[in-house]
């Protein structure tokens, strides 16, 4: 057994994650197992003409530095052909990175899930 608040470490390891929710096994399996149960998580950066972000339906932006911009969103919910399109009628894409959110992303992400549910069990 490894304990480790160091997700990619973990990730790269292929280990069995287990992640506690208030003294009890929430999550049981693998970081495979763990993205699928959140979706395809995954990080757009574009690089346009402009310094203005393009406004794309079905990702959050994130951050942007001059004219770079980056985005998260759900690759299975929102596929990249279709944000490229939308980033195209809004400016010319110079340059596009993707890469998956990284694990402590997924993990956050799960919480919060986690939280508003309980949050709605009480009301």
């Amino acid at each position: 057994m490894i304990t480790s608040h160091d997700m990619p470490d973990l990730e790269q390891l292929g280990a069995r994650i287990v992640l506690l929710n208030e003294g009890s096994i929430a999550f049981d399996g693998s970081s495979v197992a763990l993205r699928q149960r959140l979706g395809d998580r995954r990080r757009l950066i574009l690089e346009t003409d402009s310094v203005l972000p393009p406004v794309l339906p079905g990702a959050a932006h994130v951050s942007s530095e001059a004219r770079r911009h980056e985005y998260s969103f759900d690759a299975v919910a929102t596929p990249i052909p279709q944000l490229l399109s939308a980033a195209g009628d809004q400016a010319v894409l110079m340059d596009v990175e993707t890469h998956r959110a990284p694990i402590e992303e997924v993990i956050a992400d799960l919480y919060r899930d986690w939280r508003a549910w309980l949050r709605d069990k009480d009301c």
